[in-house]
């Protein structure tokens, strides 16, 4: 998967196909977690499971309101605000 870098000119299929990539992973991950790996909350003073509210739907519908939040936001004001 690319990474950023400053001055670093890509398609945006590039970027495109790095989000299916890790889409990819995602569900590589979920698929080799076993029922009890799953129901787990790993994280110390976290007690969601490793399953809460994670299947395709739900990160395709993220993606997608984040897509439409964010479209009309040029890249100088991303800049300004990521400082």
């Amino acid at each position: 998967m690319g990474g950023f870098v400053a001055g670093e000119t890509r398609d945006p299929a590039a970027y495109a196909a790095d989000i299916d990539a890790a889409r990819d992973r995602m569900i590589a991950f979920v698929g080799s977690c076993t029922e009890q790996e799953w129901s787990a909350a790993p994280l110390d003073g976290d007690p969601r499971p490793v399953g809460v509210e994670v299947d395709s739907d739900v990160v395709d519908a993220l993606n997608a309101r984040h897509a439409l939040t964010w479209a009309v936001r040029t890249s100088s004001s991303t800049a300004e605000s990521s400082g």
